[in-house]
């Protein structure tokens, strides 16, 4: 049967020599005209490949945004090809802060998106020129990383109005650089430089189109695991105790609550100096908050530090003396208070209301952290801030009234941890969220640890 069927198969066309010569005409021509795409300009370039395909919330990110791609995706590969055009002539930031080039990072892969207000964080920017992009990338050289090979960086893109927020960034760590604080012993995520480009916004049948020059900010994301968003998802090493019926639960939840309070007392610590410098966050959330390692084995090695400073504020008594610095840019305090819907205040008052409002947040992210690190059931809508903080406002913040509402099955855990030593983890988030009128930020801080 198969014989016949051979037999029977009509015969395979021959090629035509014509066809064969427009193949090859088509595959020079295309050849040719890459070539002059590629040699077209003067201005040197670096190619920068960005891989489309479904990325992980990481710090960097910061800010809770959808992800949403900002450059024209092409049909190569699967990949969105961009080509920065590396400026000749930089403009100087700040002596605390080196220009750099960008031919000297690689992005990886885009991870978030950001359309930003001008000074108010609790409104969504309606200027679609401003957009904050967040790439993840590797640097390899020992001026700026001082590593010899490559290293993780977060590389921020500030188009537009958003570029107010990267020298707010700036002025964050001039400032505390210029108290004497060592660049590995930051509170803050290190920003190791910054840069200019033009990017590709879309391409046209006459070739490419830039958009306005962007600027950049490259942070050091080396010795840093995640935002702390992340870390109830994290899987926990197994030891042999653990599966024992009795003692392995019990040494789980020691080591989980004992990494708990370490993350606390390091994002305490981390606050305090800040505002010590004169700056207030403004818009601390549970992405603003960096950890170095999820291993709750290695609960002495927790170190926490804060990013995301394009809405910090000034709180520092002293007058700016140069109007055109960097740091003239920080919200004032009162305009962050009326913002944050405490009214028209005098500036002192204005001051304590911002780091007040830091204070808060912060109790926020306390009880997000353990609610959902806790609960059986993991992170979820119960357990966002949003909601906890909802809970407070229904309880006209008092944290009993929490405590009560968390008597159900669900809550156990929780309610366990924050029950110990006379109900200290309770007493702590009253401190945060609402604490007495007679101490001051500094005295809440102080006695917060």
């Amino acid at each position: 049967m198969d014989i016949a069927y051979v037999r029977l198969a009509p015969p395979r066309p021959a090629r035509s020599k014509i066809s064969r010569a427009l193949v090859f005409a088509l595959l020079a021509g295309a050849a040719f005209f890459t070539y002059v795409l590629t040699t077209r300009s003067s201005v040197p370039t670096q190619n920068l490949e960005l891989p489309t395909h479904t990325v992980n919330r990481m710090a960097s990110t910061g800010y809770r945004s959808q992800f949403r791609p900002s450059v024209q995706q092409l049909t190569r590969s699967g990949d969105v090809a961009v080509r920065v055009m590396v400026p000749k002539d930089t403009p100087k930031r700040d002596a605390q802060v080196p220009n750099l080039s960008s031919a000297n990072f690689t992005l990886k892969q885009m991870i978030g998106q950001m359309r930003p207000s001008g000074s108010n964080p609790n409104e969504k920017g309606k200027n679609n020129a401003s957009v904050v992009n967040f790439f993840s990338a590797t640097g390899r050289s020992v001026e700026i990383t001082g590593e010899s090979d490559e290293v993780p960086l977060l590389l921020k893109e500030y188009r537009g109005e958003a570029k107010k927020l990267a020298l707010r960034e700036i002025a964050v760590q001039a400032r505390l650089r210029n108290a004497g604080e060592d660049i590995t012993s930051l509170p803050v995520l290190p920003i190791l430089g910054t840069f200019e480009s033009k990017c590709i916004v879309h391409m046209t049948e006459n070739g490419f189109s830039f958009g306005d020059k962007s600027l950049w900010t490259v942070e050091s994301l080396n010795g840093i695991t995640d935002t702390l968003v992340s870390y109830p998802y994290f899987p926990q090493k197994q030891h042999l105790t653990d599966k024992l019926p009795v003692i392995g639960p019990e040494m789980f939840l020691r080591r989980r609550e004992a990494y708990i309070r370490k993350v606390v007392n390091g994002m305490i610590t981390s606050l305090m100096k800040i505002h010590k410098n004169g700056i207030a966050h403004g818009a601390l959330d549970m992405t603003s908050v960096l950890i170095n390692t999820f291993d709750e084995t290695k609960t002495k090695d927790v170190k926490v530090r804060f990013s995301n400073f394009g809405y910090a504020i000034d709180t520092n008594p002293e007058p700016i003396i140069d109007p055109s610095s960097a740091a003239s840019l920080l919200i004032a305090p009162v305009e962050a208070a009326e913002n944050n819907g405490k009214g028209e205040l005098e500036i002192d008052l204005a001051r304590e209301a911002v780091q007040a409002e830091d204070i808060y947040r912060m109790g926020l992210i306390f009880g997000e952290l353990v609610y959902g690190a806790m609960s059986p059931e993991g992170p979820n809508a119960r357990t966002h801030s949003s909601f906890l903080e909802r809970r407070l406002r229904f309880k006209g913040f008092k944290v009993e009234g929490l405590r009560e509402w968390s008597l159900e099955p669900s809550w156990t855990l929780v309610v366990d941890f924050l029950d110990k030593d006379k109900k200290a983890g309770w007493d702590l988030m009253q401190l945060l969220v609402k604490p007495p009128q007679e101490l001051s930020t500094e005295e809440v801080l102080a006695q917060a640890l």
